[in-house]
């Protein structure tokens, strides 16, 4: 009984931690996240910022294959990759195929980026919200780059946590392309 007694204290505080964690995440809520069991279409639906500030909501790509690419300016992997998505993007756009690129950072630094490499497919931008939307669409330790790709019919065809290898997108791209008909 007495070593009971000793640890109520601590029984109590960690009581307490628990309700103010669940109280906050009722009062929150960003906090919960709530992911389908089988994703559709209204799962990687998402509204954020181009970089002149315009409003971009994902609407506008649907029944297209939607290569979401999550991407900051200081990040070396990221800048490694996109050349790539450049050329995916010039040489399969015509064929329903649309990369956009989710920028994780100020604007500033990535237009800077866009300029300079001349990037041919949207960017939006944005910071916890644009994180929001990579946990939403499977990023949930928060990777970069982080690449998702949605069919069409708004189901996830395939995604890559980290740097997109050289020919691993366009062997993705030929894949989907191959299957369509079927």
């Amino acid at each position: 009984m007495e070593s009971l007694l000793k640890k109520l204290p601590l029984l109590i505080l960690l009581s307490v931690c628990v309700l103010a964690g669940v109280a906050l995440n009722i009062s929150n809520p960003l906090a919960t996240v709530t992911e389908p069991d089988k994703p559709t279409m209204s799962a990687y639906q998402f509204t954020l910022p181009n970089l002149e500030g315009l409003q971009q909501h994902s609407d506008q790509w649907q029944g297209k294959l939607l290569i979401v690419n999550f991407w900051a300016s200081w990040c070396g992997p990221c800048l490694e990759e996109m050349p790539r998505f450049i050329t995916l993007q010039q040489k399969y756009g015509d064929q329903g195929i649309q990369f956009v690129g989710i920028g994780i950072d100020q604007v500033d630094a990535l237009a800077k980026i866009v300029d300079r490499l001349g990037v041919n497919y949207p960017v939006l931008h944005g910071d916890f919200d644009a994180m929001q939307v990579a946990k939403q669409f499977g990023n949930t330790y928060g990777v970069l780059p982080y690449t998702t790709i949605i069919s069409p019919e708004g189901n996830l065809f395939s995604e890559i946590a980290g740097a997109v290898h050289e020919g691993e997108m366009e062997r993705l791209i030929q894949t989907f392309l191959a299957n369509r008909g079927t």
